[in-house]
């Protein structure tokens, strides 16, 4: 049998005592000596309650490691989808990277606390059991029940603190990746959304008449271009804006004198993406040595133009230009120099802004050897800054002529499709209106009154009047105080007024403006219907034009072609969100 308390020798007593005083007690040593000689509590308890102990502490370390283990664990399924969240490359992945950041620290500093927990506990229990070990049965019980409830609450601290850090991660990481999910998916609502709505209104068509409506796009330009055109199908309107030409440049004036054409018909063309019709052709120095086309290709636009040289035996190089006119105050707008003896593909891109392509013009030099030829082929201009594999001219030209009712338009529009003619503008010849001089220098004239557009006010310059000798202004500009000369405005009384110096009589005034053209917009415009013409569409890429202005074109679009230019769209603006 164990040695009971009272054969602890009086230096183990010493120990076991100060392990009381430790814990709080305030018996004095005599005091406490009689009582542990009465209590009858033998040592082998104390072994048992330091055995248990140590096994509560073991089972705590075990806890800490599992609670361990588990937030390591999750950190790399964190780590993971932080990873795969950053293989986007978007700013949201970093903001989110950082918060993870936050979040792992939140776990590391937890860890550290459950373990400093369990650690604390271990301790307090190791000394426990040895005072117990040393001591009474009432210490030993106390530091039993202290350690258990230590380990127990370590333990469930550790895993709260770590599930709890767990959810807040996981809820950062599904929140940061549903922010950026959204963020994508709005950026592209607009596309999805346009291909569902035409996918859908093609898909109760099949199911309620057997076939699907048609998608209607639009194009509007000096040149309409559209590359989803469906093949073969009608144009649903052509809507041809005409403008008066005048020409030379700078204000009008006596001295600058700048006529004005109007438009007896209009001259739409379409085509492919090829807009010119040029075959191959061989120069030759002792033959064709130029050759020359006219052309009509509005601007403003970029164009590129290329050809292809298959022999070449020239010692000089050859130019191949587009021009202005064909005339000796031409203008160059674009060249290609072949250089001698050389072949292949030769391309050029430019852009105009005011001057049209009205000639082509090429030519071997007079001066090279007499045996010189040169073969060009695939002649190709394309609207665009990009040169594309060649294809042949597919184009077709429709001409209308507007009805003597018309006459010869000065502004309005025409949609060639439909046959609705609209004249919106008119022209006098300022020689055969009455004149009479309001004031000093000025002339008047009331003619035009019921059928001119007024000015909303005598401050303001109206639009669409033009003149060949005057230059459009405002009518307040017209009083004998201005500085202004040379100069004619409408009134918000609907008068022509003009200023000029020059003359001090109506007759005199009178004879320097007869054969003077003014074209001025009308209040009421006329509107006349002409005979409809159908133009039809090419499968892709169609360029649409009109020689009196700019074109508008309503048009069938091919259903495959138009949803694979929005989806193309659509992940090009996805890949630009995310940085792609």
């Amino acid at each position: 049998m164990a040695s009971t308390v009272k054969e602890i020798s009086v230096g183990k007593g010493l120990t076991a005592y100060s392990a009381y005083r430790k814990a709080g007690g305030t018996w004095s040593y005599e005091e406490w000596s009689e009582k542990m000689s009465k209590s009858g509590v033998y040592a082998e308890s104390a072994e048992e309650a330091m055995t248990a102990a140590r096994e509560s502490a073991t089972r705590a370390e075990t806890a800490a490691d599992k609670a361990e283990h588990t937030a390591d664990d999750f950190e790399v399924r964190y780590e993971q989808a932080i990873i795969g969240i950053v293989d986007k490359g978007t700013e949201q992945t970093q903001r989110l990277e950082t918060e993870g950041d936050r979040i792992i620290q939140r776990i590391s500093d937890t860890e550290d606390g459950a373990v400093g927990a369990v650690t604390d506990a271990k301790e307090s229990a190791l000394t426990a059991v040895s005072n117990a070990q040393t001591g009474a049965v009432e210490t030993v019980d106390t530091a039993k029940t202290n350690a258990v409830s230590a380990v127990g609450a370590a333990q469930t601290t550790g895993v709260q603190a770590v599930n709890s850090a767990k959810d807040i991660a996981v809820e950062a990481v599904q929140t940061e990746g549903e922010t950026q999910v959204q963020a994508v998916a709005d950026k592209g609502t607009e596309q999805v959304q346009a291909v569902a709505d035409k996918g859908a209104e093609q898909i109760t068509a099949i199911e309620t008449k057997g076939a699907a409506p048609a998608i209607i796009e639009t194009a509007s330009g000096a040149i309409a271009s559209f590359d989803d055109g469906a093949e073969d199908r009608p144009i649903k309107s052509l809507v041809a804006h005409i403008e008066p030409v005048q020409e030379g440049s700078g204000d009008p004036s006596p001295d600058n004198v700048r006529p004005i054409t109007g438009w007896t018909g209009v001259k739409v063309a379409r085509t492919g993406k090829n807009l010119i019709n040029v075959a191959d052709f061989t120069l030759a120095r002792n033959g064709s040595r130029t050759i020359g086309m006219q052309l009509n290709i509005p601007c403003p636009g970029s164009f590129t133009l290329s050809l292809r040289v298959e022999k070449n035996t020239t010692k000089k190089s050859v130019t191949f230009s587009l021009r202005n006119r064909n005339s000796t105050d031409y203008i160059t707008l674009a060249i290609i120099s072949v250089p001698a003896g050389q072949t292949g593909l030769f391309q050029t891109t430019f852009t105009l802004t005011t001057v049209p392509i009205g000639y082509l013009y090429s030519f071997i030099s007079a001066q090279d050897n007499e045996d010189a030829t040169i073969t060009i082929t695939d002649v190709q201009l394309e609207v665009g800054s990009t040169v594309t594999d060649y294809e042949p001219y597919q184009g077709q030209t429709y001409e209308v002529t507007f009805p003597t009712e018309a006459g010869t338009v000065y502004g309005g529009t025409l949609d060639v499709v439909t046959g609705n003619l609209v004249v919106d503008r008119a022209m006098s010849d300022l020689g055969s209106l009455a004149w009479t001089i309001d004031t000093t220098a000025r002339f008047k004239t009331g003619q035009l009154a019921p059928i001119v557009k007024r000015a909303s006010a005598n401050t303001e310059i109206l639009a669409g009047l033009i003149c060949e000798m005057y230059k459009p202004s405002a009518s307040d500009n017209t009083s004998p105080s201005s500085v202004y000369d040379d100069i004619i405005g409408v009134s918000t009384f609907g008068n022509l007024l003009v200023k000029d110096t020059s003359y001090a009589t109506v007759d005199d005034f009178v004879s320097a403006v007869t054969g003077i053209k003014v074209v001025y917009p009308l209040a009421n415009p006329q509107e006349i219907t002409l005979t409809p013409t159908e133009i039809r569409t090419l499968l892709g890429i169609n360029n649409v034009w009109a020689d009196t202005g700019s074109a508008d074109v309503t048009y069938q679009a091919d259903t495959k072609m138009y949803i694979d230019k929005k989806i193309t769209e659509l992940q090009a603006l996805i890949l630009e969100n995310i940085g792609g």
